[in-house]
């Protein structure tokens, strides 16, 4: 009799163990392996776990409480029937929760979009569905509704439409592509950051400049969203500084709505910043700020700061020089030679090539097809040499429009330090001998690489638009899809488990006590 009870108190041991596996720790295991997706996709990279994270607090939440409950009942029924009613409160009422919350988030992330690629005021209320956007214009008798189309999906499309390892994927994979794609394109990353510890002259990355507010308050100035130890003194970003997908869809969107703003009006935003430029640096306050101390030392005379880290035609004559010496070092003349011989007849002494020029390597370039000369080398070379000093105020500071000296600095920040960090947002732009613009290359352009096509690789000002809209909730939102899909599959699940925990819990001990009352009257095992 006692070996029978002994193996149905063992049974509902096992019972219950198998029936608390099966509740929080297999969901948790679940929304893990639906969050997989997200840990080898671009744009979550401090996200990717938050369906996992939101898994485990729950679990610690209900158990917390389960805990407490032991402490004010010991009637096993009670305690089940009271944890199958707080498992359902915490796992639906969590989902419905969320529910709402994504709503109004993708909601509001739509609307913007509509709002910035259809130029539609703030003052204008929109009505959205899950295709398009609608809005009345005029009033009275005049009124119409205009009806345009909402490539956004709203919440529940989104969320129904992704079920992780099926073809209905897609949400993740087309956002995580746009955002690998600009990455590719740029030569950036999801996240900033910085390289290094400090700025080529030598001073130590700090937070952005502190400036006076309208109020008169005093405030840290933020460029397009960054904060944090990214900054020189003077306000502009530090030279290790490497581009986030978010800062540089602000720097590009505000780069192409200046273009179209003035563009609308019949002007042309570069000659205008042109101008604003060589205004600012005529006026008054420019002036006496460049006869501060700080200024000259960084700025004038031989022993300028900056000249140290510009590219002259001395110091380029200077690395031509060491070029040759180490071509001659390690044999490769005769081969370059050899080369230049069958494709011009030219031909270079070994004394030469010891004490190569410019000039020399320009007419080697020439006779190899290269139609090259020191300008054009220099002009090449320009953007690798324009440093601002770190705790010198920049010219475009003094730009008294401040829709024009937002846009200098955002090509400023997109063409010349992003040149400077292989990371190019924008062009740079060029006239050719009709006065035609010609642009430049993006991405990847450093002494060695060349960049890409901006014609054919730019992203649009629509798709940065579009891209920045849903930057504002994919990367926390998506990972939570896995947790808030398999909460509503396992909220009747670990109720029901939490029930069978209870059941076997409660037989262990009603088992326990009848082994314990036939040991103590002597009844044989």
């Amino acid at each position: 009799m006692a070996n029978k009870l002994i193996k149905q108190r063992d049974r509902n041991r096992v019972l219950k163990n198998v029936a608390y596996l099966a509740a929080f720790p297999l969901f948790i295991i679940v929304v893990f392996l639906g969050s997989i997706p997200f840990m080898h996709a671009n744009g979550f990279g401090s996200t990717k776990y938050y369906g996992v994270l939101v898994a485990i607090a729950a679990w610690l939440a209900v158990t917390v409480f389960q805990i407490v409950i032991s402490i004010f009942t010991r009637n096993f029924t009670a305690r089940a029937v009271i944890m199958v009613i707080l498992t359902l409160i915490v796992m639906v009422g969590g989902s419905v929760f969320f529910d709402f919350w994504a709503t109004k988030k993708v909601d509001a992330a739509r609307e913007a979009y509509a709002r910035d690629v259809y130029s539609i005021d703030e003052s204008v209320e929109l009505t959205l569905t899950n295709d398009k956007v609608s809005y009345v214009v005029g009033e009275g008798d005049e009124a119409k509704t205009i009806t345009l189309a909402m490539p956004m999906r709203n919440f529940k499309n989104q969320v129904n439409s992704y079920i992780p390892w099926t073809s209905k994927s897609g949400l993740v994979d087309e956002f995580s592509g746009a955002v690998s794609e600009m990455c590719r394109v740029y030569n950036i990353g999801y996240t900033s950051e910085v390289k290094g510890s400090v700025n080529t002259d030598g001073s130590k990355y700090g937070k952005a400049r502190t400036v006076k507010d309208a109020d008169g308050n005093e405030v840290l100035e933020y460029w397009f969203g960054e904060k944090g130890d990214v900054y020189k003194e003077n306000g502009l970003y530090a030279d290790g500084y490497i581009f986030s997908v978010p800062v540089a869809l602000e720097i590009l969107i505000t780069y192409y709505e200046t273009q179209n703003y003035y563009a609308e009006q019949g002007k042309d935003a570069d000659a205008l910043l042109d101008a604003a430029l060589i205004k600012a640096s005529a006026s008054s306050e420019y002036k006496a700020y460049k006869r501060t101390d700080e200024y000259k030392e960084a700025y004038e005379g031989k022993n300028a700061k900056v000249t140290s880290y510009k590219i002259t035609e001395e110091r380029l004559d200077a690395m031509v020089k060491a070029l040759g010496q180490g071509l001659y070092d390690t044999g490769l003349h005769s081969t370059v030679n050899t080369i230049a011989k069958f494709a011009a007849g030219i031909t270079l002494s070994d004394k030469q090539y010891k004490n190569l020029s410019v000039d020399e390597l320009l007419s080697i370039a020439k006779g190899l097809g290269f139609d090259l000369d020191k300008e054009s080398v220099m002009e090449v070379l320009a953007p690798f040499s324009n440093y601002e000093y770190s705790n010198v105020l920049p010219v475009m500071n003094f730009i008294e429009d401040e829709t024009l000296r937002t846009y200098a600095y955002a090509k400023y920040f997109g063409e010349t330090h992003g040149a400077n960090v292989g990371s190019a947002l924008i062009p740079s732009v060029t006239k050719d001998a009709t006065g035609k613009k010609e642009y430049g290359k993006i991405g990847h352009i450093t002494m060695s690489t060349s960049g890409l096509s901006y014609e054919e690789n730019a992203f649009t000002l629509e798709e940065c638009y579009l891209l920045r809209a849903q930057c504002g909730y994919a990367p926390t939102m998506f990972p939570l899809f896995a947790a808030r899909r398999y909460a509503y599959i396992f909220a009747g699940i670990i109720a029901l488990m939490y029930a069978l925990f209870y059941y076997a819990k409660m037989k262990v001990y009603c088992k326990g006590k009848k082994i314990e009352k036939f040991c103590i009257k002597g009844g044989a095992m």
